[in-house]
């Protein structure tokens, strides 16, 4: 459930309803962040095929979505630019009319964490059928 390939999207979670956000960082190791719901650049993600795998680039801050080689639950996910390794790479799984993004590396999953304040940093957690690792893609 996502876009064309190239598009821009907002990665959204179910749970806390906020957006993934590269909140301008540009060094990487940066954490990820998420934000309510703006126009901002830092919000807009473009989601790549690479092999059986997805890397989710930022349109602001031109890094990708790194799960940092961190494997303990409620580890922070974070940014890094481009580079081959399996920390960028996510299995895009379908979770009804949502999405779940699994790091490669880390065997992590995308989580909100239940944290519901902006600027408050991405998670990472063990597969879950909690609504905190469940995704809208949608259109900027």
């Amino acid at each position: 459930p996502s876009p064309g390939t190239g598009s821009y999207v907002k990665i959204r979670n179910r749970a806390t309803n906020l957006n993934i956000d590269g909140y301008g960082f540009t060094s990487n190791g940066s954490v990820c962040n998420q934000y309510g719901n703006s126009s901002s650049y830092n919000q807009q993600w473009v989601i790549e095929q690479s092999g059986g795998y997805v890397r989710i680039k930022n349109r602001a801050t031109g890094l990708y979505l790194d799960g940092m080689g961190r494997t303990s639950n409620g580890a922070d996910a974070g940014q890094w630019s481009g580079s081959g390794s399996t920390n960028q790479q996510w299995i895009q799984e379908t979770a009804g009319s949502y999405v779940k993004f699994k790091n490669r590396a880390t065997g992590l999953y995308l989580d909100g964490m239940g944290r519901t304040s902006n600027g408050s940093a991405l998670g990472q957690w063990s597969s879950s059928g909690s609504n905190n690792q469940q995704w809208s893609i949608v259109t900027p």
